[in-house]
């Protein structure tokens, strides 16, 4: 029998499940991880302590079903969305992942509201202003904390990272780049209007594909110890908030009537 793994880094733990080709439910697993909130407004995750819980989640997972050499064919992610990690040169986290709970940049959004600007960015991206997105959350941090802005060469969301860990890339599903308020959705790449707001460059930003895209090549180490052969394909998947609706089938043709996906390359709806 084929087996499929979906993976949900949540807000306070990681869902690990396993599905069998008929889609029935085979093995589960949830990891917390907790909340720190350590300032009013403060609501931050340790990617590490992330990264240690999705580790368990998989390796309980495998151990339990312990599955045939070729009997898992894929793992898929979904992720919250509107996360941010700076790292170093060397993929080091210079701060934890700012979640989408955190409200320190509140001031900021108020303002890219109130001057028009927020107006201009939300019909390119639409994503709405508000201090849960990493546009907002970039725009306080250089303002704020400037020599850690400074110090970062990398600005990414929690997948973002837990896929560099495992595989050594870094890439980005169009789904959660929407989600950070500086994604063109009209031409499917960084928005340069949002990206001199935030402070940023291309190459500060994982690379850039569609959510079907697949990375394979684990860490040797990694695989390992999760007991998985280290080229099973991962797909990126999306956000969850998308992919709760099209888990209910809260979806429909686009305007074109060409497709019946995230995003339409035609009509852009």
């Amino acid at each position: 029998m084929d087996y499929m793994i979906g993976l949900d880094i949540g807000t306070t733990s990681v869902k690990t499940v396993l599905f069998d080709d008929k889609g029935k439910v085979s093995g589960y697993s949830n990891n917390l991880y907790p909340l720190y909130q350590d300032k009013p407004d403060m609501a931050e995750e340790d990617p590490e302590e992330i990264f240690s819980a999705l580790v368990d989640g998989l390796t309980t997972v495998l151990r339990k079903a312990n599955l045939k050499p070729g009997e898992l064919k894929g793992v898929s992610f979904s992720a919250a969305m509107h996360s941010l990690i700076l790292l170093d040169d060397d993929h080091k986290p210079l701060t934890r992942a700012i979640t989408w709970a955190d409200n320190r940049a509140v001031n900021y959004a108020d303002e890219l509201r109130e001057n028009g600007v927020g107006k201009q960015i939300y019909e390119k991206t639409g994503t709405p202003i508000h201090p849960m997105t990493p546009l907002t959350k970039l725009i306080w941090l250089r303002n704020e904390h400037k020599d850690l802005f400074d110090k970062a060469r990398w600005f990414v969301g929690i997948k973002e990272y837990i896929i560099y860990k495992l595989f050594g890339v870094l890439k980005e599903d169009y789904s959660i780049a929407n989600a950070t308020g500086m994604f063109n959705i009209f031409n499917m790449d960084w928005d340069d209007q949002a990206l001199e707001l935030a402070g940023v460059t291309r190459d500060q930003l994982p690379e850039l594909v569609d959510t079907t895209d697949t990375v394979s090549g684990m860490n040797a180490d990694y695989a390992r110890v999760i007991g998985i052969d280290p080229e099973t394909p991962f797909v990126m998947g999306a956000s969850d908030g998308p992919l709760a609706n099209l888990g209910v089938d809260a979806i429909d043709r686009c305007c074109c009537g060409d497709h019946r996906d995230f995003w339409c390359r035609s009509c852009h709806y």
